[in-house]
């Protein structure tokens, strides 16, 4: 099945876990969302989706039924439609609380029979996702109109910024921009940050990107999972190994 889905996965959804046997409800689950999707009707499968449906940066998230029927095409290509129709009910593994998968948990379906994440990018999409990041670097101040993919755009209370990867042949591969808030981002960064490096903390999605500059630190937190408080991105600034400042940010894109 999976020599014919051709798209790029992409890390979109919840961490897998144990995987469990089909039970008769799960089956017909899997068989209603199948019979939605053979329609090839874009309105009868909006009905199966669960909004805001993520995609990957730069392509914007699909938040509502309209923008769900307007996008379709690019969403499900002709070898991912058949590769899950094709599929059956012993192909589709559960996995606890977080809901049902298909092909390593590139395709996830809830309970209720919605899809709650899509974690491949059609042809389709990479083509648009070109198209916005070209977009994207033509707005942006000069020098910094180098790098291969966006990861972040955010701000905090003092800064707007964002995290670039360069390129994916170095492990030393993500730069940090900040323009001091009220600054866009044609005008000259206050700061700009290469070789800067990813940390995995542990197997839930979170992590941390370290920009290291002269005696300063600065560290983006991405903290996905965890205790009932906890904030989800932030900037956190050390000198002498000493914080400075820690502002939580919000994220603008993706």
């Amino acid at each position: 099945l999976m020599k014919k889905v051709v798209a790029v996965a992409v890390v979109l959804a919840a961490p897998i876990g144990t995987a469990e046997a089909q039970t008769p409800d799960n089956e017909n689950i899997i068989r209603q969302f199948q019979s939605a999707l053979a329609s090839n009707n874009p309105q009868l499968i909006s009905e199966h989706i669960q909004y805001p449906l993520k995609r990957p940066n730069p392509i914007p998230d699909i938040q509502d039924k309209a923008a769900f029927i307007d996008r379709y095409d690019t969403l499900f290509d002709k070898d991912l439609k058949q590769a899950i129709l094709d599929s059956t009910p012993a192909d589709w593994e559960s996995v606890g609380s977080k809901g049902i998968m298909l092909f390593s948990g590139r395709i996830w379906l809830d309970y209720d029979g919605k899809l709650i994440a899509l974690n491949l990018v059609s042809d389709a999409e990479q083509t648009y996702a070109r198209q916005l990041s070209d977009q994207d670097k033509t707005q942006l101040y000069p020098s910094v109109q180098n790098f291969k993919k966006n990861i972040f755009i955010f701000e905090t209370a003092d800064f707007l910024g964002r995290i670039d990867q360069i390129n994916d042949t170095q492990d030393f591969d993500y730069r940090l921009v900040l323009w001091q808030k009220g600054n866009n981002m044609g005008e000259k960064p206050y700061l700009i940050i290469s070789q800067g490096m990813v940390e995995y903390t542990g197997s839930s999605g979170n992590m941390i990107y370290h920009f290291p500059f002269e005696n300063m630190q600065y560290n983006f937190e991405v903290t996905l999972v965890g205790g009932d408080e906890i904030i989800p991105y932030a900037l956190t600034i050390l000198k002498g190994g000493q914080t400075v400042s820690f502002a939580e940010a919000k994220i603008l894109r993706p």
